[in-house]
């Protein structure tokens, strides 16, 4: 759905300027009520809970594709690092796609999955104490649990989902909120030059004071789906791929596949959070051109039910990287936890 629509709203025919006109309308009465809900907040009308332990909010203002999940996990790594507090991960658990690589990724940090994140920090309270810390998953707009640190990310490559709130575009929320934020990661940073991202900076400085940070998503190596063997993710330079997922942002997905080398590869695109059926899984084998095939992290744990008929699928993974001075940023998060 929302590839559709990134092609919908680029396109000039007369058909598609009265959908977007549509939409429009539907934008406006929606930004109405985001920015009605953020004033309620702001005067205290609308009230933030507040609990007995740090709350880290790690969220973005677009639907998806800014590469939160490695983030997270990043975070939490350096927490593991730099504090005495354990870190446990909070989120609304929507298509469940991020518990299982949580799970995987993280097998020691707890992870509780609750829409209602005040009820969710209050059960991690009851459950492991109060030496611990809340990372808030996709905790933007969620402001029912007050937060002591307020961590966005921005995609380079699609930072602000075509400059229209939803459905006109891809913005949960505008521009504007970024004012509440505290710290600000542009991700995928590498995929822009650098006069791009200056000016990205630029725009980024209209709406905030928050301190901004730089960070890429790095492949690191393909994992074999079946074995579970690792190999050098220039193993495949060579070879004919065929690349296939199911994100919000599939963009991002061919901006990592073309900074490793991979230059001509066949391309299968499903929809963000997409449940995969036999029949594709059968469209994907039916390639026969492609001697390696190549997915992601979050697709994957979505594919278990068919590994069995997946030979030769390959996992990209992922590593977030802060290519700015992560002492400065790991300052920032210690003072948030202190507090």
């Amino acid at each position: 759905m929302g590839h559709c629509l990134k092609k919908l709203l680029t396109r000039k025919d007369i058909l598609a300027k009265c959908i977007q006109f549509l939409l429009q309308l539907f934008a406006n009465i929606y930004n109405i009520i985001i920015v009605a809900r953020n004033i309620l907040f702001c005067n205290g009308l609308l009230k933030q809970s507040k609990v007995k332990i740090p709350v880290i909010s790690l969220g973005n203002i677009t639907t998806g594709g800014t590469g939160k999940t490695p983030a997270v996990i990043w975070l939490v790594q350096q927490i593991l690092l730099c504090h005495h507090r354990h870190p446990i991960i909070l989120s609304r658990g929507y298509g469940g796609d991020e518990a299982k690589i949580f799970q995987n990724r993280l097998p020691h940090v707890p992870h509780i999955i609750n829409s209602k994140r005040v009820i969710g920090a209050k059960q991690a309270i009851e459950v492991y104490g109060t030496n611990i810390c809340i990372l808030l998953d996709d905790g933007m707009q969620h402001r029912y649990l007050a937060r002591d640190c307020d961590i966005v990310l921005i995609d380079a490559i699609d930072p602000f989902g075509g400059n229209h709130v939803l459905p006109r575009g891809f913005l949960r929320e505008s521009k504007l909120s970024l004012e509440r934020a505290d710290i600000i990661c542009i991700t995928r940073s590498t995929c822009i030059s650098k006069n791009v991202l200056e000016e990205l900076k630029f725009q980024i400085q209209k709406f905030t004071r928050a301190k901004i940070y730089y960070a890429d998503h790095v492949p690191t190596f393909l994992r074999n789906f079946q074995t579970g063997e690792k190999i050098s993710i220039h193993a495949g330079i060579e070879k004919k791929i065929l690349a296939f997922c199911g994100l919000g942002n599939p963009e991002g997905f061919q901006a990592t596949l073309k900074q490793i080398g991979y230059s001509n590869y066949e391309w299968i695109h499903f929809p963000d959070h997409h449940a995969y059926s036999l029949t594709d899984i059968q469209n994907i084998t039916n390639q026969k051109n492609a001697e390696i095939l190549i997915t992601t992290e979050k697709d994957a744990v979505k594919l278990e039910k068919y590994m069995p008929l997946l030979q030769n699928v390959w996992i990209l993974e992922i590593e977030f990287q802060l290519l700015s001075s992560r002492s400065e940023f790991m300052k920032h998060i210690t003072a948030s936890l202190n507090k």
